[in-house]
């Protein structure tokens, strides 16, 4: 579950942007978020052993007598999930307009968020499942576009520069950050884990990894395909890079042909 919550729409919407700020070095601007959220989450995983109790942060920082921390945390959490929430309905929308030309993007993310809704609904339970099983749908694909492009991957395009210099390669580095997001949620949730103490550390350790492992397969591959200055220019990268590596049923799956001058 932990996987699949981090492994979504981020990787989707996350390497276009990351790629206009850090340049060749985008490999290398994933790497700090990826770093920042594996410290926070061996310490989210200690507190949730020790408190295992819905809230996370805020039941965490009220236990130690923190009320304006858990405030602030409060009002910034729910601001992210607003935030979050509004970039991948928009992301998913954006790649589907890429498969039904004139859809209306920002009806569609609306409509996105509303089928989350229903979904939560249904209780913990049952929407887990729902992302384990959206996770390996997502996964699957991945691996398929990841095995038909890797022969069209140009090996110099993988070499991190630093052309766009420091501040840009941050910037890059905190935009793809929100991608890593979901990394703790078997923490927050600490008390509908069965065996919290082996579960949540195990969850936490491992769902950042299969994350990592999948996250750098599409963006070395997508980053080698297209180049970093192409990478810039699109919100929907995969799906150009595999339209250019896919060929003839890339145009076959594109019958306006609004990707020909990449073919």
């Amino acid at each position: 579950m932990t996987a699949g919550m981090i492994i979504g729409t981020g990787i989707f919407g996350a390497l276009g942007a990351t790629a206009e700020r850090a340049g060749p070095a985008l490999l290398l601007a994933m790497i700090p978020g990826g770093l920042v959220c594996l410290a926070t989450g061996i310490s989210g995983a200690q507190l949730g052993v020790n408190f295992p109790r819905h809230g996370g942060a805020f039941i965490w920082a009220r236990a130690f007598r923190l009320d304006t921390v858990t405030f602030l945390a409060g009002c910034c959490y729910v601001g992210q999930g607003i935030v979050g929430t509004s970039v991948v309905s928009l992301a998913f929308a954006y790649y589907s307009a890429q498969l039904i030309p004139g859809l209306p993007l920002h009806l569609t993310a609306g409509a996105v968020v509303l089928v989350v809704m229903a979904l939560n609904s249904f209780g913990i339970s049952f929407t887990s499942k729902v992302i384990i099983g959206l996770m390996l749908v997502i996964v699957a694909l991945l691996g398929v576009f990841v095995f038909f492009a890797a022969p069209h991957v140009e090996v110099a395009r993988l070499a991190p520069t630093l052309d766009k210099g420091p501040f840009a390669f941050m910037a890059g580095a905190a935009i793809f950050f929100w991608a890593w997001d979901g990394f703790m949620r078997t923490a927050i949730m600490a008390g509908e884990i069965r065996d919290p103490r082996k579960a949540i550390p195990f969850s936490i350790l491992g769902g950042i990894a299969i994350a990592a492992v999948v996250y750098y397969a599409v963006a070395a591959t997508t980053l080698g395909v297209l180049g970093a200055e192409e990478m810039a220019k699109d919100d929907v990268p995969l799906f150009k890079a595999g339209m250019q590596a896919i060929g003839v049923v890339g145009r076959l799956a594109d019958p306006g042909g609004r990707m020909d001058s990449i073919d």
